[in-house]
């Protein structure tokens, strides 16, 4: 029964050439982009998981227009927005500037902000003085 199955299948390949390449080529290109959005969505899902509570770190962006029309798109934002969002904005446990601005060290802000973000121990690392 199969035999006959995989002869008619032949036949039909055989006979429709055109058709055939185009759905397996079809199909071969869905299989491509399924596993290639896999691995974007698992990369970018991979940072980070170490903290607890990690569902609820964000990282604020800024996009700036210029005079041209360009947009640039910046991953960090003026010093005055860690320093006021304190103050400002409701819901905010703690906030973190991590990029030196000017005469501003690198970690500006106070020095309790950055223990909520606690860095990753190894295995078999010591936990004492921590």
């Amino acid at each position: 029964m199969f035999k006959n199955y995989f002869k008619i299948a032949l036949r039909n390949i055989a006979r429709n050439k055109l058709y055939t390449a185009i759905n397996i080529l079809g199909l071969a290109l869905g299989i491509c982009s399924c596993i290639a959005i896999y691995t974007v969505v698992a990369y970018e899902f991979s940072f980070d998981t170490f903290h607890p509570d990690n569902n609820r770190i964000y990282r604020l962006m800024g996009d700036v227009t210029e005079n041209t029309g360009d947009k640039l798109h910046f991953g960090r934002l003026p010093v005055g927005v860690s320093q006021n969002g304190r103050s400002e904005i409701t819901g905010l446990d703690a906030i973190a500037g991590i990029i030196g601005v000017g005469d501003l060290p690198a970690g500006h802000g106070r020095a309790a902000d950055f223990l909520c973000f606690p860095p990753p121990r190894r295995s078999g690392a010591s936990t004492e003085n921590h």
